[in-house]
């Protein structure tokens, strides 16, 4: 997989995507057992972009209570699963290239600044 940033602004895409293989909705399918868990603990970051991301987007909002002392920070399945939606929209909507010989055929200019220098990750 091959994260694509440009040289010269802040705009950056996903990995190449591929046919039953890594793809927005492979990902989304991998999501199905998260929608019956009653909480998922996460990092403080994840928490914090959850609570901005669903609020922003009005589909849900998290609570400052979803911390427990011993486990730290967490959201509810459904809310685990908004949240990886709203990002796959997101990703989805920004990819440019989603295969390299797309990148090949076309070559590289940047969406955001026509910048035509790239990095591969």
């Amino acid at each position: 997989m091959t994260f694509i940033r440009c040289n010269n602004c802040d705009w950056s895409q996903d990995d190449y995507w591929e046919m039953g293989g890594y793809n927005p909705i492979q990902h989304l399918l991998e999501l199905e057992g998260y929608l019956f868990k009653d909480k998922i603990h996460i990092d403080e970051n994840l928490f914090w972009e959850a609570h901005h991301t669903l609020a922003k987007a009005g589909i849900t909002h998290t609570s400052q209570k979803q911390y427990d002392p011993d486990k730290g920070y967490w959201l509810t399945g459904p809310q685990f699963v908004a949240l990886e939606l709203v990002r796959a929209a997101k990703s989805t909507a920004k990819m440019k290239y989603r295969t390299p010989a797309e990148l090949q055929t076309e070559g590289f200019k940047c969406p955001s600044c026509g910048h035509t220098e790239y990095v591969e990750d």
